[in-house]
């Protein structure tokens, strides 16, 4: 027998899920109030409010199954639709209390890569239930398995960014999931990228218990299944303090989509230990460098080392996949060369035929004075196209550059230009105008460690300014600052006035 016991800080979760469900007198909700424990006698008859009619949806079949609950595909007869419901397969305090966890954790979430939650209650008997939107498609693991070449993995990397996407939406509002992996990917018939189950989800606005010092439970789970001891998740996507019982944020999904975007970029399943090894695996199959990094950041075993949440992962493989710089590397100047190179492969191509055109000609010209003449002037045009295609380029990169930094930092779009060849307007003076008409630095200065909620000029020049980290700071046209006042709420009240229509 398999004896089950509750981390610590999942915990914490079901204690507050118990808490925030309402009384068999609530006539308002959809569950009743629950403690988390394991044992004792079975929840009281559910209030007539919390009851739903078992006739209004049509049972097709069973549609799957997971630790908790059985999904099963329905008929609502009365809006005409197929629907998911998910029901609790064990009865039982603390499964319940899980259970309704998962339906109030994914009806928060209201993302395109989520599933939405359509009603909660209670059937007739007690057993409680949700309806939600039916997903029909195929899981990430069968198509991961179904590929048998890295080649051929890596064209599902822009499932793997939607499920970065969707929970960067869940980090945002301090939900993690601790079970992600491909089993619990869907990928819809026009490609849409779901995340389901969230048996496992937690609310990181709850706060811990201390630890209670006991050895997390490690059963012989297969790594594709969810353990059912302490250590909840799924042993080849857990992160390292995942398995070890410890507190877990943000990261731990992380590690969980470095551990999916491994499969794609491997055959092998579970990635080694051994950097070195990882690295030489990488580069047999082909995958870029920017790729091996952003795998090695989400896979380290340090969690501090590792990106701090899903929403700075997604943005680096947004930025890998559109062939831009990801900012989990610093780039050498041959690196940069190469990057740019990479992406602009015909113009390269271009430069280093003319180069060697040029080399060839030198050689003609040592071996025949007669030649030589000749072919000097061949050379002299060679090279002034050369040097045309190179001014043409760095004025392309040039301009490039400059409207990559117009929507993030107008003033500095204005710096890049300051080296564009004169004479030549256009687009350079388009993008000039469009800086000024977003506006243009007359100070940069950087007063706060947060972001700022106001700012306010003064006669003198200088900037009061109230960050979200509580601070008030006057910054002088010297761009000096002075603290004026710290731990200010951010809190306020305002008024209107009829008479000067503020």
């Amino acid at each position: 027998m398999v004896r089950a016991t509750v981390n610590p800080e999942d915990r914490d979760d079901l204690a507050a899920t118990a808490s925030a469900m309402p009384s068999p007198s609530d006539a308002t909700h959809t569950s009743e109030s629950i403690a988390a424990t394991s044992g004792g006698a079975d929840p009281a008859p559910p209030p007539r409010s919390q009851v739903r009619d078992r006739e209004r949806y049509q049972i097709i079949g069973e549609h799957g199954r997971g630790g908790l609950g059985r999904v099963s595909r329905a008929h609502d007869r009365d809006l005409g639709r197929d629907i998911a419901i998910k029901e609790l397969l064990s009865r039982g305090n603390l499964h319940e209390v899980r259970f309704l966890r998962e339906a109030l954790i994914t009806a928060r979430l209201e993302h395109p890569g989520i599933v939405p939650v359509h009603e909660a209650g209670r059937w007739p008997d007690g057993t409680p239930f949700y309806a939600m939107k039916l997903v029909s498609g195929r899981p990430l693991r069968d198509l991961i398995a179904e590929r048998s070449t890295v080649a051929t993995r890596i064209g599902l990397l822009h499932h793997v960014i939607a499920v970065a996407d969707a929970m960067a939406y869940a980090h945002g509002r301090n939900v993690i999931h601790r079970d992600l992996k491909p089993a619990n990917i869907i990928v819809g018939e026009f490609g849409e990228t779901i995340v389901i189950d969230w048996g496992l989800a937690k609310d990181l606005t709850q706060p811990d218990e201390p630890s209670s010092g006991g050895a997390p439970s490690r059963g012989p789970t297969p790594d594709g299944l969810t353990a059912t001891g302490s250590v909840l998740g799924t042993p080849a996507y857990m992160a390292p303090e995942q398995a070890r019982g410890e507190h877990v944020d943000q990261r731990a999904d992380v590690f969980a989509i470095g551990a999916m975007l491994w499969e794609l970029c491997s055959l092998e399943r579970v990635p080694p230990t051994d950097l070195r090894a990882r690295h030489r695996m990488l580069r047999r199959s082909g995958i870029d460098r920017d790729l091996a990094i952003i795998i090695d950041k989400a896979l380290d075993s340090d969690p501090q080392r590792r990106y701090a949440n899903a929403a700075t992962l997604a943005a680096d493989l947004k930025a890998f996949k559109s062939g831009a710089r990801i900012a989990a590397r610093s780039y050498s100047l041959p690196a940069l060369l190469g990057h740019w190179t990479r992406q602009h492969r015909t113009l390269a191509l271009s430069v280093a035929t003319v180069i060697a055109l040029a080399i060839v000609g030198g050689v003609f010209y040592v071996r025949s004075v007669a030649e030589q003449r000749d072919l000097a002037d061949a050379s002299k045009q060679t090279a002034k196209r050369a040097q045309a295609t190179a001014e043409a380029t760095l004025s392309q990169f040039t301009l490039k550059h400059a409207e990559l930094l117009l929507m993030t930092d107008p003033s500095a779009a204005i710096d890049v230009l300051a080296a564009y060849p004169d004479g030549k307007h256009g687009r350079a003076d388009q993008i000039r105008a469009e800086a000024a008409g977003r506006g243009i630095a007359l100070m940069r200065a950087k007063p706060h460690t947060e972001s700022v909620r106001w700012a306010i000029g003064r006669p003198d020049g200088s900037i009061i300014s109230l960050s979200v980290d509580g601070t008030i700071v006057r910054t002088s046209t010297d761009q000096t600052s002075t603290v004026l006042a710290r731990g200010v709420s951010p809190r306020g009240r305002f008024s209107y006035s009829p008479a000067r229509g503020l």
